[in-house]
């Protein structure tokens, strides 16, 4: 006699191997994670399988399509709510595990936004891509609220009314983000009040901004989490650890963006650069500590090298300071068209070159 197992109705199964590749690859279920709505019991005439015990499953979608194709009890398997998928992210190269949802999400690698193109259910047909056209917005503040999900705030990540250099004369047309959209993001509370010092920078990567987004949600669920203690918590800077103890912490820091590289850190200015080399972007970061967690945040991102450094040296507050002593017959010289040319070594070993001159009177 049949044996029916209504334990499995309700539950959320997917095909087995055997059931998705030999019986069932063309048809639009075939990678889907399906509900069990009813089991049926197997044809009466037929003998091998009152024998075995195999029932038909019912199976829904979760947008309501039934489907009943004959698919025996044991060509699906039962899986969990929070099933995974591997997927390798084309902006970072790394194999990353995302939920098992045919839906965009953001890649905890580098918070690129990613499609779960493993369980894709038009059979690699990229062109007809159902996730095309989804909201860059709505897939980042989706992800970013679920962080935050029982807190009482919420992530608000928007696209701004700016294009990037449309109002600015120095931004040259060549350049790649030009009159490209820019997005921000901020974190609000229950009353829809900005939470202060939660505000991103305005970058034409939304991955940038969800970097940045992060470390704030992060920096904030911590003090969440302890904030019935926080009046024994001691809040230190990194200049304040010992410092072989600091730049494991910057390493570690940097370590967990995957492709990212330590250039320099300056300990007393609590200062980063690092190279994101799936970005190939120069970043400079503090290091800052609230609670228990060290974060990068308030980042300057540079294509060049050499521009990184000057950031770097400027946000640290390095100034060159040129003395000139001219003597009367200096000044005399200058004034009757003579040039003096010399190259002014600094302390720290940068050398500049300093012209002085006698300038048009009109200018």
């Amino acid at each position: 006699m049949c044996v029916m197992t209504n334990d499995l109705i309700g539950k959320r199964v997917k095909l087995t191997e055997e059931f998705a590749t030999e019986y069932y690859y063309d048809k639009p279920y075939v990678n889907k994670v399906l509900i069990v709505v009813d089991l049926i019991l197997s044809y009466k005439e037929d003998d091998i399988k009152k024998e075995f015990g195999y029932n038909r499953v019912v199976l829904k979608d979760d947008d309501g399509n039934i489907y009943d194709d004959d698919i025996e009890e044991w060509g699906v398997e039962e899986v969990t709510a929070n099933e995974t998928t591997f997927e390798v992210c084309p902006h970072c190269n790394e194999e990353v595990q995302l939920e098992s949802k045919f839906e965009a999400q953001v890649c905890p690698s580098c918070n690129t936004i990613i499609l779960p193109c493993s369980i894709c259910p038009v059979n690699d047909n990229c062109l007809n891509c159902p996730l095309s056209n989804h909201s860059v917005e709505d897939v980042y503040n989706k992800h970013f609220n679920k962080m935050l999900e029982g807190t009482g705030y919420t992530a608000c990540f928007v696209e701004t009314s700016e294009l990037y250099g449309e109002d600015d004369d120095e931004v040259d047309e060549d350049d790649p983000y030009y009159m490209m959209p820019m997005y921000e993001a901020h974190i609000e509370d229950e009353n829809e009040d900005e939470i202060d010092d939660t505000w991103t920078g305005r970058y034409c990567e939304a991955a940038s901004v969800a970097e940045e987004l992060e470390a704030f949600i992060s920096e904030l669920l911590e003090q969440k989490e302890d904030s019935s203690d926080e009046g024994d918590k001691q809040i230190i800077g990194i200049q304040d650890v010992e410092s072989s103890q600091a730049f494991e912490i910057v390493e570690e820091l940097i370590e967990k963006f995957n492709s990212g590289r330590l250039i320099h850190f300056d300990q007393k200015s609590a200062l980063v650069l690092w190279y994101h080399t799936s970005k190939n972007e120069y970043i400079v970061h503090n290091v800052y500590k609230g609670l228990d967690k060290w974060v990068l945040e308030n980042g300057n991102y540079l294509d060049d090298a050499d521009d990184a450094m000057l950031a770097f040296l400027k946000r640290k507050g390095k100034k060159l300071s040129i003395s000139v002593n001219l003597s009367e017959e200096d000044i005399e010289d200058l004034r009757s068209g003579s040039v003096f040319n010399w190259t002014y070594p600094d302390e720290s070993g940068i050398e500049v070159d300093v012209e002085l001159f006698q300038g048009d009177e009109e200018a």
